[in-house]
């Protein structure tokens, strides 16, 4: 609105538009505060609901031009149906009034006045100690920069605060991470599963007796303590029964080479693993294709393949699409 407005008016000194248009222009105009009006209303819901971040700060500076810009051209057109004057010449001024605050907000913003990072981490920690969240860990790790580090590592020293102990959990596991994760490790009740024994309780393995070597079984503690890996039969609360379906151990000699892989069967899930002179190490993923040629859900699918893990019906299957080697390059085959 703001730039068709401007197109429109140019240089203010001649209008070739007929004055019905004109004025159809300025009621239009007037419509521009109330979503303005509207902006301001969501963003404050937000921000009541899950505090401040970087990306709400940089949001509300963009809503405070669109207010500088809607208030000022609602006057400027409420004056042009008042007078005589030249069609929205008012604008004139509330341009330049706000490419001055525009200005001076951009200096703002990367001054530590107005860093958007200080202020999310700022905000994002009282929520923290006012016991609001719990999983906001993520946040200051992963989007908080210098100051998000910065209080990690305070949380580590301890404070007088009576979960004081519980933040230095959190604080040192988000610090162990990483990458980010939609799960943040506060999320998993992770002293279930911090010895093998308690893993083992957890997961089923196929084929029933295949016996899977106690390294791996450390690595997978690994890697979901470290959220690399979302172990959903460890996630609280849930029922014994949806625990017993969410994760599963296939034991398969999946490339020929005469050892067996392990293949991680976490939900919808599939990540495999293989052992080499170093030990045990994730190396690739399956991917379900779901409900694109059958009429299942996708929770019926998941329930189909535990009944064949059950059956005995799991086997390698050779691709039907081999790779293709020129000289020494290999091409992989990608589907459309």
């Amino acid at each position: 609105m703001v730039f068709l407005l401007n197109t429109a008016f140019q240089d203010g000194q001649q209008t070739q538009y007929p004055a019905w248009l004109l004025k159809l222009s300025n009621i239009a105009v007037l419509t521009m505060p109330i979503y303005a009006a509207l902006c301001v209303y969501a963003l404050y819901l937000r921000v009541s609901q899950y505090g401040w971040t970087d990306d709400r700060v940089w949001a509300a500076s963009f809503t405070f031009i669109a207010v500088c810009y809607s208030v000022g051209y609602g006057w400027a057109a409420i004056r042009s149906l008042q007078s005589s004057d030249a069609w929205m010449s008012r604008i004139k001024p509330v341009n330049v009034f706000t490419a001055i605050v525009i200005v001076g907000l951009i200096g703002l913003l990367h001054s530590p006045i107005l860093d958007p990072m200080r202020i999310g981490v700022q905000s994002q920690l009282a929520r923290l100690y006012e016991g609001k969240v719990q999983d906001n860990v993520a946040y200051l790790r992963f989007n908080g920069g210098k100051y998000g580090d910065a209080a990690l590592h305070e949380m580590l020293k301890g404070s007088t605060h009576p979960q004081s102990e519980t933040f230095k959990q959190l604080a040192k596991s988000a610090l162990e991470q990483e990458y980010y994760s939609e799960y943040s490790p506060n999320t998993v009740d992770t002293s279930a599963i911090k010895t093998v024994e308690a893993l083992q309780a957890l997961i089923t393995v196929y084929p029933k007796g295949a016996n899977i070597e106690r390294g791996f079984y450390e690595l997978l503690i690994s890697e979901h303590l470290k959220g690399e890996v979302y172990l959903y039969c460890a996630h609280q609360p849930v029922s014994k029964e949806q625990q017993a379906q969410a994760c599963q151990l296939l034991s398969m000699d999946m490339n020929q080479d005469g050892q067996a892989e392990v293949v991680l069967i976490n939900d919808y899930d599939y990540r495999v693993y293989t052992k080499d002179g170093k030990g045990w190490r994730y190396v690739a993923a399956y991917y379900l294709e779901c409900c694109s040629t059958t009429s299942e859900t996708a929770d019926q699918q998941r329930d189909a393949v535990l009944k064949a893990l059950e059956a005995g019906k799991a086997k390698a299957a050779a691709p039907t699409w081999q790779d293709l080697k020129i000289g020494d390059k290999t091409y992989h085959l990608r589907l459309n």
